[in-house]
């Protein structure tokens, strides 16, 4: 049975606490995703942020030119400002069955993939499920 270590995404894109929102926008426009997982000076999870969260903080206008000044200065905010801190993890062994389970339960797209002693693996996102399930079909 496929675990969440072989369909999780291993290659991560990371924010520090101080990434302002405009980077971490920036980061997920450019390579399309929809997620960033905040890490602390350790390399260990500390929150996640994802574009909806920015979407619903800053204006429609930020960062198209017809932004305020007020828009602006909310760009200009570090990503811990809004991170959600209570993230929903996985184990690595957590079968695909069971990552998808807690997607479901907690109304999410995404899992960071955590060992035990803590450490950052992956993530998987509601997208390697389907990629999963569309090659097993």
């Amino acid at each position: 049975m496929k675990t969440a270590r072989d369909i999780m995404t291993e290659k991560l894109l990371t924010a520090s606490h101080s990434t302002t929102l405009e980077q971490a926008h920036r980061i997920m426009e450019t390579n399309h995703i929809h997620h960033i997982l905040v890490v602390d000076s350790h390399d260990k999870l500390a929150g996640i942020i994802s574009d909806r969260d920015i979407k619903k903080f800053a204006s429609p206008f930020a960062g198209s030119g017809l932004e305020t000044l007020n828009d602006k200065a909310t760009l200009s905010l570090p990503v811990e400002k809004i991170m959600s801190r209570e993230t929903v993890t996985i184990a690595p062994q957590k079968t695909v069955k069971a990552c998808i389970a807690k997607l479901i339960e907690n109304n999410i797209n995404s899992l960071p993939v955590i060992d035990d002693d803590g450490s950052l693996l992956g993530i998987v996102t509601s997208k390697n499920i389907l990629e999963y399930l569309h090659k097993e079909l």
